[in-house]
């Protein structure tokens, strides 16, 4: 099973050069950010609340054993903590740098006796990934400088919710079959900030903050034909 350990030390490295990652890296949760910090020997990791203060006891650090580039995903090569005798890889896709990247969440989670076979098995899976975004801390100033949640109308509301039905369909078989170790709040709160961040608003929400936008629209009868008035009796925003 994936661990939170895993999706950290996912975030470390892009490239063989830590170097050029060096500084603050920050992924949104429903609770708030997770930020990490590169500096050229070492990477550690730390939960922050909305209002970007530590949490406390949430510190980790990370070593990693070998950086591997593949035309579709760069791979971050490790040792289990409970199976050091083998190697494992957590996967950075869609990098866009000095914005941001991805950490993939649909990968197979194997471990092998070597990192040759490790690799020889991410090359032959050509599956398309999905992930978690990671924003650099410059990017992620520029993010929340967008427009504002709660001055959201009800028109870009419904494109809100439009563009949040395509991206969870296009994601929705695979999240189906990770489901043992995907936190599906944790999915689903990405891809709320994902589409607010398509649609040019402030992609770093939390759950409260979303919930509030939800109860001012989601009874508006314009919207039946994107929100049945069965699924709003079970959900204040969608799942």
């Amino acid at each position: 099973m994936k661990t939170i350990t895993v999706v950290f030390f996912v975030l470390i490295c892009i490239s063989t050069s830590a170097q050029s990652l060096n500084g603050k890296w920050f992924m949104i949760n429903r609770s708030g950010l997770i930020e990490f910090t590169i500096s050229n020997d070492s990477a550690k990791s730390c939960k922050l609340t909305p209002e970007l203060v530590q949490k406390p006891q949430s510190e980790q650090k990370y070593a990693i054993e070998k950086i591997v580039a593949l035309s579709d995903r760069t791979l971050v090569i490790r040792k289990p903590e409970k199976k050091p005798e083998l190697f494992s890889a957590s996967v950075i896709i869609d990098i866009n740098q000095p914005k941001y990247f991805q950490t993939a969440w649909n990968v197979r989670d194997t471990t092998f006796a070597n990192i040759d076979e490790l690799v020889a098995f991410h090359k032959k899976d050509i599956r398309k990934l999905f992930g978690y975004y990671a924003f650099s801390e410059d990017y992620l100033r520029k993010v929340q400088q967008l427009k504002q949640l709660p001055d959201m109308t009800l028109e870009e509301f419904r494109q809100f919710i439009i563009t949040y039905k395509e991206k969870l369909q296009a994601v929705s078989a695979d999240a189906e079959k990770y489901a043992s170790y995907l936190s599906g709040f944790s999915l689903n709160m990405q891809i709320i900030s994902q589409s607010l961040l398509d649609i040019g608003f402030n992609p770093i929400q939390n759950s409260g903050s979303v919930d509030i936008i939800f109860e001012k629209y989601m009874d508006d009868p314009s919207l039946q034909d994107l929100i049945p008035q069965s699924g709003r009796k079970k959900s204040r925003k969608p799942r």
